[in-house]
C-alpha cells in the first residue's frame, strides 16, 4: 500500500501543521508490466474551497509499473482533483 498525505504547514510553523488530504493506493492485480490499483482519496474542509469534507473510492487501471512512483502519484492526484471539483460543485472552464 502507498499512502499519500498532504500536510499544510501554515507559515512554516510545524506546530500548527494539519493533514488536509489523504490518499491510499492498494495493488489489486498485475499483468506483466501493468498494475491495477484500488484507491481511496479524501479531503478535509478547506477554508479556500466551498466544499465540505469528502471522500471517494476509485481505481487506477493498467498503470505502467516500470515508471517512477511519481507517475502513479500524478494519476492519483488527477483523480483526487477531479473528485474535489465535483465535491465543490465547480469546474475549470
Amino acid at each position: 500500500m502507498i499512502q499519500i498525505v498532504v500536510r499544510v504547514i501554515p507559515g512554516g510553523d510545524h506546530k500548527r501543521a494539519f493533514e488536509q488530504a489523504v490518499a491510499e493506493v492498494v495493488a489489486m492485480e498485475e499483468s506483466s508490466d501493468r498494475m491495477h490499483y484500488a484507491i481511496s482519496v479524501g479531503e478535509s474542509q478547506n477554508p479556500c474551497v466551498p466544499a465540505p469534507d469528502w471522500s471517494v473510492r476509485g481505481h487506477i487501471m493498467s498503470h505502467n509499473r516500470r515508471q517512477s512512483v511519481w507517475r502513479l502519484v500524478e494519476r492519483v492526484a488527477k483523480f483526487a482533483g477531479d473528485e474535489a471539483e465535483k465535491a465543490a460543485g465547480q469546474r475549470d472552464t
